[in-house]
């Protein structure tokens, strides 16, 4: 037992010294409850309330899509993507998504005021 768990410390300490240096995903939207997620092309499906307050990793490239799910429903809320949106994440750059979150008609979920932004690292 005292290896596995110094075996398990040692990968912790390991996995910390080797950084992600490339491109970063950073989520500024508000409005969400603890159940709905913000789903990137480059970055899969990120819970919006526990992904605001961290810096994630991101593959660069086109941004192609953004859309809300629902964990609760199971409902997906494409979005059409703002001009600001249409950018291109080479390494070393931050992907800062902002907005809203807010209700249409039928409970349909939307982010308002959808900007990015790309910053240089």
């Amino acid at each position: 037992m005292k290896y596995v768990t110094s075996f398990i410390v040692m990968c912790i300490l390991t996995s910390s010294i080797f950084a992600f240096d490339g491109s970063k995903l950073r989520i500024k939207v508000t409005g969400s409850s603890s159940n709905q997620y913000l789903c990137l092309s480059q970055a899969g499906c990120i819970n919006i309330n526990q992904g605001r307050s961290r810096i994630l990793p991101l593959t660069p490239g086109e941004v192609s899509y953004i859309f809300l799910a629902n964990g609760k429903n199971y409902r997906m809320y494409p979005q059409t993507l703002p001009s600001s949106c249409n950018v291109t994440v080479n390494n070393n750059q931050t992907l800062v998504v902002s907005g809203r979150v807010s209700k249409a008609r039928n409970d349909n979920m939307y982010i308002n005021q959808l900007r990015c932004s790309v910053v240089n690292i």
